[in-house]
């Protein structure tokens, strides 16, 4: 619609007959604003197609993931999908799923620390940041995914569940209440 706009704002209104004006000498600004509109619509095309075509990428990875044959196409179909759509996370969450599955937890931490770099208050960045930092026994790491995990969703029960048990499997033992010398001191 404001291609066509365009084209009918570039139009040269004038009363000379037809003949006339199709031997004129074409000015310079109606073939530039056809050509602006044009690699606007382009634009707006690729904008639109770039998206639909990463999620498709990243959907590819995942089913790609299952088969441990196919991990490294499944990697090489993630980092497409996050290069495609440099807004979007779910592509990150593929890579991230595809590195876990061939064991680069490091890589799959970056993966979805640059997810919440993307997106700040996705829940599911956060959680997935925190069960990653769980499997690489990152307590600082653990503690600050989870606490900004709660922040954003401090009344779900299931998340405070899960950042309970995350938060507890890193606890070293000594820092337990209930931890105590050995041998007990005579009583």
């Amino acid at each position: 619609m404001l291609v066509a706009l365009g084209v009918l704002g570039a139009r040269r209104r004038d009363d000379r007959p037809a003949a006339e004006i199709l031997f004129e000498e074409p000015r310079p600004v109606r073939p530039l604003a056809l050509f602006c509109a044009g690699v606007l619509a382009l634009a707006y095309l690729v904008s639109a197609a770039l998206p639909a075509w990463s999620e498709h990428q990243a959907d590819d990875a995942l089913a790609a993931a299952a088969d441990r044959q196919r991990l490294e196409a499944a990697a090489t179909d993630a980092e497409l999908a996050a290069d495609l759509d440099p807004l979007a996370v779910r592509p990150l969450f593929a890579a991230a799923a595809v590195a876990e599955a061939r064991g680069r937890l490091l890589e799959a931490r970056a993966h979805l620390l640059e997810a919440v770099d993307r997106q700040p208050y996705s829940l599911e960045a956060w959680r997935r940041l925190t069960r990653v930092g769980v499997a690489l026994a990152d307590r600082e790491g653990v503690q600050r995914a989870s606490a900004r995990a709660l922040a954003l969703d401090p009344g779900d029960a299931e998340l405070i569940r899960f950042v309970s048990r995350a938060q507890g499997i890193l606890t070293p033992p000594e820092a337990s209440a209930s931890a105590v010398g050995t041998p007990l001191p005579p009583g």
